[in-house]
This record gives C-alpha cells, sequence and structure tokens, in this order.
C-alpha cells in the first residue's frame, strides 16, 4: 500500500458537504434558541398582563408609591411582592442563559 498524496474532487466535495452540514446544524440551533426566547418572554408578559396583583405592585414601585414597612409583613401585598421579584428573577436568570 503506497500513500498518494493528492486531493480529489470527491474529497473535496466531502469538506464541503461536512462544512455545509455544520453552517446548518449551528445556524439551526442559533433559531432555535430565538425562537424559545421570544416563546419565554411571551409567556412571562402574558403573566404579568394576567395577574393585576403583580401589575399593580410593579406600578407602585414604579411610581415611587411603594414602601414596605412591618404592617406589610405577611399581607397580600407582600405576597404580591414575592411574586413580581420571583418573576423578576426567574426571567434574568433565564434571560442570561441565552447570552452568546
Amino acid at each position: 500500500m503506497k500513500f498518494v498524496p493528492e486531493i480529489t474532487i470527491g474529497n473535496i466535495l466531502t469538506i464541503v458537504t461536512i462544512i455545509v452540514a455544520l453552517l446548518t446544524y449551528h445556524f439551526s440551533r442559533r433559531a432555535q434558541s430565538k425562537l424559545e426566547k421570544a416563546i419565554f418572554v411571551r409567556d412571562y408578559t402574558n403573566r404579568f398582563h394576567k395577574d393585576k396583583g403583580i401589575a399593580s405592585i410593579f406600578l407602585d414601585i414604579d411610581y415611587n408609591r411603594f414602601t414596605f414597612d412591618k404592617e406589610m409583613l405577611g399581607t397580600e401585598k407582600e405576597l404580591r411582592l414575592i411574586n413580581l421579584l420571583d418573576m423578576l428573577n426567574s426571567l434574568s436568570f433565564n434571560n442570561a442563559k441565552w447570552d452568546y
């Protein structure tokens, strides 16, 4: 058996096919990731708008009408605040995994 250092058209086509397959995989994964992120953000937006308690506490914070004191402990308002913070925490944590 003798080694012949030549490149044939078949070798070139094989290399091109492998490169095209890798590029296709890369771009399809990227598109899938963007789609998953869009669905995730849509779901959180829907949840935010459906839950009037979360929207209400968010507006209070946004317009500087929110204060936290001892009387708020254990109330419905505290639970809405916890829900809002949990939602924002989850949103930021999950959003970070899509950044690249």
